[in-house]
């Protein structure tokens, strides 16, 4: 009885992801409790924000440290500006474009820190003490 029960698990496991790769609103497991594709999806996109942003923090705070402020004044700006371009264009769902501009605007603010800490670095900029208790002190 088990050889049937696992082949019959493997075949709802198969339907499941096809229909899923094929478009539809199923589960990402053929299982009570399953979590619907669509809900997968966002959290994969929330996750991929995440960490593009806490890259962007990183390099953002390394750019100040190598006295870039304007540098990073620009990504962020840049960030900002996608975010609203994203939001307006991306989708007919409210959650949806709000999801990707948080997406791709924290790629561009990485992208532009990435760049902007290249350029520092290769201009032979050195961070001092001043300028790493600035970088990583706290606002209050």
């Amino acid at each position: 009885a088990q050889p049937d029960s696992v082949q019959a698990n493997a075949h709802t496991y198969a339907r499941t992801h096809a229909a899923g790769a094929a478009g539809s609103n199923t589960t990402t497991r053929g299982r009570a409790g399953a979590i619907p594709n669509a809900t997968f999806h966002a959290l994969k996109i929330a996750a991929g924000a995440t960490v593009t942003l806490r890259l962007a923090l990183a390099l953002g705070q390394a750019v100040i440290a190598l006295k870039g402020h304007a540098l990073v004044a620009l990504g962020w700006g840049t960030g900002v500006v996608t975010f609203i371009i994203a939001t307006w264009l991306a989708s007919d769902e409210l959650f949806r474009r709000i999801e990707i501009g948080l997406l791709l605007s924290s790629f561009v603010a990485l992208l532009v820190f990435a760049i902007a800490l290249r350029q520092r670095l290769r201009s032979g900029a050195v961070p001092d003490q001043g300028s790493v208790i600035e970088a990583t002190a706290p606002l209050d």
